[in-house]
């Protein structure tokens, strides 16, 4: 069993996994269904309600949220990720610095610093975005 095969018994074809197999209870990974399920307007109060009852075992969270949300067809929606700033991966890799200080750093320097960084870290190669 994969994460997606429990999302979709949970939200839209209502067949309970658990019930099937004793070793369908393993691969069941609350945190990754309660992430999955926040994307969703009408699931968040339940996945709140599975986030402060962690200490639940996970066949319990399981059934909770089986059987509180209404099958209905949701779309697919992809996890967000942050943005990584070329800018600040090249200040990190010049001065050695940890994102965090990366940040402050970049809000400190003048852009032809930051320019000059750029240019120091260029490697060559092909580039996603075309220069000017």
């Amino acid at each position: 069993m994969n994460p997606f095969d429990f999302i979709k018994s949970i939200q839209s074809t209502k067949i309970n996994l658990m019930e099937q197999d004793a070793t369908t209870e393993k691969s069941y990974i609350p945190f990754l269904m309660n992430k999955a399920m926040s994307y969703h307007y009408d699931c968040l109060s339940f996945v709140q309600d599975m986030n402060q009852r962690y200490h639940l075992d996970p066949r319990m969270q399981h059934d909770y949220l089986f059987h509180t949300i209404r099958s209905k067809r949701r779309p697919f929606i992809k996890s967000t990720k942050p943005e990584v700033h070329a800018t600040l991966m090249n200040i990190q890799k010049v001065f050695g610095y940890s994102p965090l200080k990366a940040k402050e750093a970049m809000s400190l320097l003048s852009p032809d610093a930051l320019m000059s960084i750029m240019r120091m870290c260029d490697t060559g190669g092909l580039s996603k975005t075309p220069k000017r």
